[in-house]
């Protein structure tokens, strides 16, 4: 998968003059951490959702509106690295905060299965047994998310790639220390990475890694399938379906807000000077975007991304930003990722093949004075 550290953070803006927003600055989706060290700032493109783009505040207060019994609530919490956000609809306050909760208690727990930076998260511990003979029994949660990464990982030939932790973890030192690493610890991290290393087995619902001191990391799908899972607690437990999840850039919006049929209003900026923000207006879906242009180092005047293909063990040296939008957050955290190790054309082609449904933008520097080139997959949401 492609890997970088990500933290999408956030700074205020206003969509729309009648309502304030805060944009979502979003990090490159790599398999580096699904946490605090992911503080990657995206310059390619900001993915900022407006909410309802006017008449959320005048219209929709914690009481409700006339004539609707349904009002906006929007609620945040430290998760994740990130301030996650929720926005629903509910019927009264005591409503949306029980429902809120119970969203963010589901993404504090999946923090504590999916975690490379918790000694003791369940994912720690299983790639402690790397090496075992014996399989290993995980959680359905961490069955589930690594099932969907050999699944895409296979898809995109290798570009999304879980077990890439061994090489992710020598480029962090190389970022702090300024110097590549020796051709040796990377042919030897490279040495234990490889999804044909991971075997699941559906009955016994467990995992065996083949090599001593694999490691795994989800931070290239982690946090779509934490808004993926947080949206379903509020649709399934709670009957909310007209709600929005943002784990720092990857969003999954539900159905219309009351008052605004056309959908959630999703601002993509392209940082192109010929082109204007893109404003885009979506129903029961996620969208992702993964990228690189604060994260990277240079290195003998070559500039390597913190975003790593993990069938090299490189960080790339172009530089590009996707946004991928489909019905699954999971799925399109990750592909955004795969699709920036790719490349727009083979990125764009894979996905059109191997995964209906979803949808691709890709934004690439064509020029050394800042021109910005753009390929989208047909189907991608016009203004």
């Amino acid at each position: 998968m492609a890997h970088h550290t990500s933290s999408r953070t956030q700074r205020t803006r206003a969509a729309d003059p009648g309502w304030q927003t805060w944009a979502t600055r979003t990090g490159c989706l790599s398999l580096l951490p699904t946490e605090s060290a992911k503080h990657v700032w995206l310059c390619w493109f900001y993915v900022y959702f407006c909410g309802i783009l006017c008449g959320c505040a005048a219209g929709l207060g914690s009481s409700g509106s006339p004539g609707s019994a349904m009002a906006r609530h929007e609620f945040s919490r430290p998760a994740m690295g990130i301030r996650a956000r929720i926005v629903l609809y509910a019927p009264n306050e005591n409503a949306a905060r029980h429902a809120a909760a119970a969203a963010f208690d589901r993404i504090e727990q999946l923090e504590q299965v999916m975690s490379d930076y918790r000694p003791d998260s369940e994912l720690m511990r299983v790639c402690d047994r790397a090496g075992e003979p014996a399989p290993i029994p995980i959680s359905p949660d961490l069955f589930a998310v690594l099932c969907r990464s050999v699944e895409i990982a296979r898809a995109t030939d290798g570009a999304f790639d879980v077990t890439i932790g061994p090489v992710v973890r020598l480029w962090r030192q190389a970022r702090k220390a300024g110097s590549l690493p020796s051709a040796d610890s990377l042919a030897e991290a490279r040495s234990r990475v490889g999804s044909r290393h991971m075997h699941l087995d559906s009955q016994e619902q467990s995992l065996r890694l083949d090599l001593p001191r694999m490691r795994l990391d989800l931070g290239g799908i982690g946090k779509g399938f934490a808004a993926e899972q947080a949206y379903r607690v509020l649709r399934d437990e709670y009957g909310l379906p007209g709600a929005l999840v943002d784990l720092g850039g990857d969003l999954r919006v539900g159905t219309a807000p009351p008052d605004r049929p056309a959908g959630w209003g999703v601002a993509i900026q392209t940082h192109d000077p010929n082109r204007t923000d893109r404003i885009v207006h979506l129903t029961d879906c996620a969208i992702a975007t993964s990228g690189d242009l604060d994260q990277f180092v240079e290195i003998d005047g070559v500039r390597y991304s913190h975003i790593v293909d993990p069938r090299t063990g490189l960080g790339l040296t172009t530089r590009v930003a996707v946004t991928v939008i489909g019905p699954d957050a999971t799925t399109a955290d990750a592909l955004a990722s795969a699709i920036s190790v790719l490349g727009a054309d083979k990125g764009l082609e894979v996905l059109s093949d191997r995964f209906p449904g979803y949808v691709a933008s890709v934004a690439m520097l064509v020029d050394a004075t800042g021109n910005v080139g753009h390929q989208g997959s047909g189907g991608f949401p016009s203004d």
